[in-house]
């Protein structure tokens, strides 16, 4: 009896599965955020973080900062395609000066990323009373060339600006002075030729 051989062919399937790259990732935008404030101001409005990802399979996510003057809302969630978190900040009781931090987002799948923030707070400007006023009055020159006067003013004593020239007249009122602040005040006569006469007697005043 005679056997004819048979050649038999295992065809053997191998799947390879290949992983899309990015499909689980998550994108940000923006890549920072920065704010601005001033010492004792208003608290700066609140930005907003634009979680997503390509594909539309949900995937959870954690979201947390590194500072104490930085808060994040909602701190999680489970992002489908597109999600948004927003980020705020308080300068409250913070000198003037630059603060950096980082908001991290963690996710089950796509790794993690981070976001950084930058508070600039500006140092607090002193409020300006304008308003206040300083009344003048003096003897009268008798000189018969007698043309004006000048008053002189300074904020600090025997230093003036430059003279404010009022005529002939003995009284005058400085107005719009600053409140905190102390005046000191001198008169000079001027006659036609346009000599000026020596300093009078000094006085002051504090605006309160």
């Amino acid at each position: 009896m005679r056997f004819r051989s048979r050649l038999v062919f295992i065809v053997v399937v191998v799947s390879t599965y290949f992983a899309i790259p990015g499909a689980w990732a998550l994108q940000v935008s923006p890549s920072s955020l920065t704010f601005t404030a001033t010492q004792g101001g208003t608290i700066p409005s609140s930005q907003v973080i634009t979680l997503s990802k390509y594909n539309k399979r949900q995937v959870g996510w954690t979201i947390s900062d590194s500072a104490t003057w930085i808060s994040v809302t909602p701190t999680s969630g489970a992002l489908t395609q597109i999600d948004q978190v927003a980020v705020s900040v308080n300068c409250a009781g913070l000198g003037a000066g630059t603060y950096n931090g980082l908001v991290t987002i963690k996710a089950i799948k796509g790794g993690t990323l981070t976001v950084p923030v930058t508070l600039t707070v500006t140092a607090s400007t002193p409020p300006v009373s304008i308003g206040s006023t300083a009344t003048l009055t003096w003897n009268a020159n008798t000189d018969a060339d007698l043309a004006g006067y000048k008053i002189h003013m300074g904020t600090s004593s025997g230093t003036y600006g430059t003279p404010i020239v009022v005529g002939n007249v003995t009284g005058y009122a400085m107005n719009n002075l600053q409140v905190g602040q102390t005046y000191y005040f001198a008169i000079t006569a001027y006659d036609t030729a346009g000599n000026e006469s020596l300093y009078s007697a000094e006085v002051s005043k504090s605006i309160y």
